[in-house]
């Protein structure tokens, strides 16, 4: 989100300094100042205790562009603390006071806090609303930063919601309030680069939603220009390499992107900031996702997850330090009551301990045989529980995957399914519907129980959505959005997705980081298919997955597994392997699709030689006549 914060200098001797009754105006803005140095530093308790005596003050004497400007800050406030509904309460307050006085800059504080509130939200509908009345309030006063932050946001909101005529509008209104104020240029030249550099940002990302890229590539440029006249601050070259990252991601330049997100991720580490650090590790990742390179994009999104448990980590540290500041523990004085109590209590104790061990030394010898016995009993019946637990959910998930395939003449179709512990993660299914058989064989990540669910939500998603007659790539996509929704422990579960159209011959298939299947026939008899690198199911939201086609696939045996079967080890830790894969499909005369699946479990057994299996391995085979 946008809502970029303009910080004003305030000298923190305001802290100290008494009032000057004589001239109420210049010192209840000091008033101001002070409030503003408390929010600009993040001391919120601080601010939530000074605001009201502040804002009292303003108010007897009538300073009422302070007294609002205070109670903006303190709304705000609770806005960043993620307080939403006692930020909401503080502005529809403010708003009411306003009406009240009749004041249009109050109204203007209070609409532009509670678009503030929403946009923060992602209420874009409830914040375009306010942050209108805000800009339609602001009559008849300066222009200042505060109507800058107010333009963003609500250009923002609006070209979020795509009202893109709105949102060029408002973009025009801006830059011509910026240019009227021509006044503030002599005097405070990097206020005024400042506004400029802020509305030509707004003006490139608004560009490169509606696709106008080269000239969102100027608006950057005058961005650089003006954040050079401003003073080069680090913060405006971070949102220049965010906007130029989101510029590329745009154009599907995914190197330039990854170039830009890494320079902005060089600046937030300087800069120390690590909300931006956490959204810069997600634009890295969208960027590596778009070249295709899944598994440096794990690894940084795994890296990213570890940097946000740090976070939290700190936070709870520091807030465990703020709660003993506010007790005002005296550890040396409970320390040295605890070391006079303990040096009271040591000789009743020997006393009682002497008495204690013989009694104990009796109790414990009698109660160690019975709980020792009790103790075997318990473990022989929590295993044979578990045992008999896990075998039932063998039972429901062996029931969850086809043991009988269809009878139709020229198909000839055959899978099966062997977990690696009791329950495991791999799946397949099958839909025929008319003419066409829909069918996917997948592997989820990890073993056991948890892989086992999650293969059981991707199974009722996958029959779910094929009833539906959609392509294997909108299927694969689909799956993607419901498993991706709060799967907070990063699972996945690459696939293969088909649909074959018995009458023509035809397939069209989605593989989502799966391994590539075998089909029969050509030069050699047999050979891997080449496929478009699609991720695996589950790890990153709003994917579009892509599919592809054979036209004709009669007479050619198309053979599905996973990574249990080519990966499977023996006893000396040597895979399977894919070339005596390969060998054995080529070289070998098969009647049925029952024998081919057979046949490869029967040679994975023997290259076992008795170690146990690795991985769960499932195995489909169709042929079409």
């Amino acid at each position: 989100m946008l809502l970029a914060s303009f910080s004003v200098s305030c000298n923190n001797s305001t802290d100290n300094r008494q009032i000057d009754t004589t001239n109420w105006a210049k010192d209840t803005h000091q008033l101001f100042l002070k409030a503003q140095n408390y929010y600009n530093t993040n001391q919120s308790d601080s601010l939530v205790s000074f605001a009201p005596e502040a804002m009292k003050i303003c108010e007897e004497h009538q300073q009422w562009q302070s007294f609002y400007d205070i109670w903006n800050l303190l709304t705000e406030n609770y806005v960043w603390e993620d307080e939403f509904d006692k930020a909401v309460t503080e502005a529809q307050r403010m708003q009411e006071d306003a009406i009240k006085r009749n004041s249009k800059y109050g109204l203007f504080n209070a609409y532009r806090a509670l678009g503030t509130a929403y946009c923060y939200r992602e209420n874009h509908e409830e914040a375009v609303k306010f942050l209108q009345k805000a800009i339609d309030n602001y009559v008849d006063i300066p222009f200042t930063t505060s109507m800058v932050t107010t333009y963003r946001m609500y250009i923002e909101s609006l070209t979020k919601l795509h009202c893109y005529e709105a949102a060029d509008s408002a973009l025009h209104n801006m830059k011509a309030d910026i240019d009227s104020s021509s006044h503030v240029s002599p005097s405070n030249p990097r206020m005024w680069a400042n506004w400029n550099f802020y509305y030509q940002l707004d003006l490139a990302q608004y560009l490169t939603a509606n696709g106008k890229y080269q000239a969102a590539e100027q608006a950057l440029d005058s961005c650089d220009y003006y954040e050079e006249q401003e003073g080069g601050f680090l913060i405006n070259q971070m949102l220049i390499c965010t906007q130029r990252s989101q510029l590329a991601r745009a154009q599907k330049d995914y190197v330039k992107a990854l170039k830009y997100s890494s320079r902005e991720m060089e600046i937030s580490e300087e800069l120390g900031d690590n909300s931006s650090k956490m959204a810069t590790y997600t634009e890295i990742v969208s960027a590596l996702q778009g070249m295709g390179r899944y598994k440096e994009a794990l690894e940084t999104q795994l890296e990213a997850n570890a940097f946000n448990d740090s976070l939290k980590s700190a936070n709870n540290a520091e807030q465990l330090n703020e709660l003993n500041k506010k007790f005002e523990v005296n550890e040396l004085k409970m320390k040295s009551e605890r070391e006079k109590m303990q040096a009271e209590r040591t000789q009743l104790y020997l006393l009682i301990a002497i008495v204690a061990i013989v009694l104990i030394a009796v109790i414990v010898f009698i109660l160690s045989r019975l709980q020792s016995a009790r103790r075997l009993a318990k473990v022989i019946a929590q295993k044979e529980r578990m045992e008999s637990e896990l075998s039932i959910a063998r039972g429901i998930q062996m029931s969850m995957v086809p043991s009988e395939f269809p009878q139709r003449e020229g198909l000839d179709m055959f899978a099966s399914m062997n977990p690696a512990k009791e329950v495991g993660g791999d799946l397949y299914d099958y839909l025929l519907t008319g003419d066409k058989l829909y069918f996917c064989l997948g592997d989820v990540s990890g073993k056991g129980v948890p892989a086992a669910l999650f293969m059981a939500q991707a199974t009722r998603l996958f029959r779910a959505i094929a009833k539906q007659n959609h392509a294997p790539a909108t299927i694969a996509t689909r799956i993607n959005t419901e498993l991706t929704e709060n799967n907070e422990q990063g699972m996945f579960v690459t696939m293969f997705i088909g649909c074959l159209d018995l009458l023509s011959g035809r397939l069209d298939f989605c593989n989502a980081g799966h391994n590539p299947p075998v089909i029969g026939g050509g030069e050699h008899h047999g050979e891997f298919l080449t496929m478009l690198p699609n991720a695996p199911i589950g790890l990153w939201p709003r994917l579009e997955y892509q599919g592809e086609q054979i036209d004709n696939i009669k007479a050619r045996a198309l053979f599905l597994y996973t990574d249990g079967l080519n990966e499977a080890e023996n006893r000396q830790q040597e895979q399977f392997g894919d070339d005596r894969l390969l060998e054995l499909l080529r070289n070998t005369h098969f009647d049925t699709a029952r024998q081919v699946v057979e046949t490869l479990n029967a040679a994975v057994e023997e290259h076992r030689n008795g170690a146990e299996p690795n991985d769960d391995l499932t195995m489909m085979c169709i042929r079409k006549q």
